[in-house]
């Protein structure tokens, strides 16, 4: 139930996405007409967001929340009111609650709410003063209840600073710098592929805004700042990587991303001015898919998970990072050709044929993963349900991650961590442990997902 329930939360929060970016259009000053709605309907559900679209992922109310943050903010720049500029410092709050992802935001925003003092958009040193003190206890407010609002949002946890402080250690090496680049390389490849360059005209397009609407600048910023502190946080993250999808990673990207790439579909919708624009995403694309693919050479890296590139094993089989790099590039040209070069009608014509066809492989995928999630979380149930005492997680165990997300969903809680090596629980309790593990006096009840052994102290062994 649980998992159904986030499924249709999930559902529920790509559909109010259009909705918020028609808000912050008339922000903007934006024209509603057919052009902005078409484009705010189509971006919620293009290829880019995919993950977010049917499935449990923590990205899709990190995504709303953003783009509510955003609407906000130019709400706040705009009127200049303290109720509003309260109503932004909460939703920051609440953002950085939702993900850790939401750190570097939080510093964006105290620079934020500086720049708005300088420019009297805050009436008052002592207004200031109180969002930031409200903005720093919002935070202290969420750090001190993380392991409570863990459990309402699927969250691991506040590991911003850790993951930073690996990202210095790297880049001051020769071999992590090589690292450094060629993740934030291939995590930029991502964004513009993905988008079919639309992410790029979009961040272009802003110059024109400015220039022609000087008011929505402070707005812009923030977005942009925001964008690129997630950025960095995602490439902390992944400089180690240990796959493909690390190498190339799109998920908290895409999260912040919505609100460029509208942006760029509703400059394409209206006739994009920019000459070169078929060029200059060409030459990103290829460029970018190069210097990740030679960065890159000499790693070996399992290869994309099925579900990050969905339909495409049927045509390349097992997926190299030059078979991804190569077929989601082709498929980027080819769109982007079409897409800046037409009119407006053909334009919302070729972004949704290219959404519909990469949408159904997506979904045909996550079907049979939401089929395969339910049967192993049915099998879970069943095996918990021969317990009569605690659950406990052994601490050799901690890399069964999906017997994790199972157990997570039937009890709403970790189960507390302890060394079946060392120590012992109570008669009928439970112990989650690697495949192999074993101890006099402990029966394995059965196998839960992803090979962990269920040990309960004092049942007969049903596992041989």
């Amino acid at each position: 139930m649980t998992y159904r329930l986030a499924i249709a939360t999930s559902c529920l929060m790509s559909a109010l996405v259009p909705l918020v970016l028609l808000a912050i259009g008339k922000e903007l000053g934006f024209e509603r007409n057919w052009k902005t709605v078409a484009a705010a309907f189509i971006v919620a559900v293009m290829p880019a967001y995919l993950y977010q679209n049917a499935l449990a992922w923590p990205e899709t109310s990190f995504r709303l929340f953003f783009l509510v943050s955003i609407y906000l903010f130019a709400r706040a720049w705009r009127t200049a009111r303290m109720l509003d500029w309260i109503a932004f410092v909460a939703s920051i709050g609440w953002l950085y609650a939702l993900h850790p992802r939401a750190t570097g935001i939080v510093a964006v925003t105290a620079f934020m709410l500086y720049i708005a003092w300088s420019r009297k958009k805050i009436t008052s040193t002592h207004a200031a003063l109180m969002l930031a003190a409200a903005l720093v206890g919002a935070v202290m407010l969420v750090s001190a209840i993380d392991t409570q609002m863990q459990v309402l949002t699927f969250g691991s946890g506040r590991s911003d600073a850790q993951a930073f402080g690996q990202l210095l250690a790297a880049v001051l090496s020769p071999e992590g710098l090589r690292r450094s680049l060629a993740v934030g390389l291939g995590q930029a490849w991502t964004q513009v592929a993905v988008s079919f360059g639309l992410h790029l005209i979009g961040l272009i397009s802003c110059w024109g805004l400015i220039k022609e609407r000087p008011g929505v600048t402070g707005t812009l910023l923030f977005a942009f700042l925001s964008c690129v502190a997630v950025f960095a946080a995602s490439v902390a993250q992944m400089v180690e990587f240990s796959r493909i999808d690390h190498v190339i990673y799109g998920r908290y990207n895409d999260s912040v991303s919505t609100f460029f790439v509208w942006l760029g579909l509703c400059a394409a919708i209206g006739g994009f001015s920019h000459r070169n624009a078929r060029v200059i995403v060409g030459a990103a694309v290829l460029a970018l898919a190069v210097g990740t693919y030679l960065l890159s050479l000499g790693y070996e890296t399992p290869a994309v998970m099925r579900v990050n590139i969905p339909g495409s094993a049927v045509l390349w089989g097992e997926l190299t990072l030059v078979r991804v790099l190569l077929l989601l590039s082709l498929v980027a040209l080819a769109v982007s050709g079409i897409l800046y070069q037409a009119g407006p009608r053909v334009a919302v014509a070729t972004v949704l044929g290219a959404s519909a066809v990469i949408g159904f492989a997506e979904k045909r995928d996550a079907w049979a993963h939401h089929s395969a999630r339910l049967a192993a979380i049915e099998n879970s149930r069943s095996l918990f349900s021969k317990v009569s005492g605690n659950i406990y997680w052994d601490i050799a165990a901690g890399t069964y991650a999906n017997t994790l997300f199972d157990n997570f969903v039937l009890h709403e809680r970790m189960p507390p961590f302890i060394d079946l090596s060392r120590q012992d629980v109570d008669n009928g309790d439970a112990v989650i442990a690697t495949r192999d593990a074993t101890k006099p006096g402990y029966g394995c009840v059965g196998l839960l997902n992803g090979g962990a052994r269920l040990l309960v102290r004092g049942a007969a062994d049903a596992c041989d």
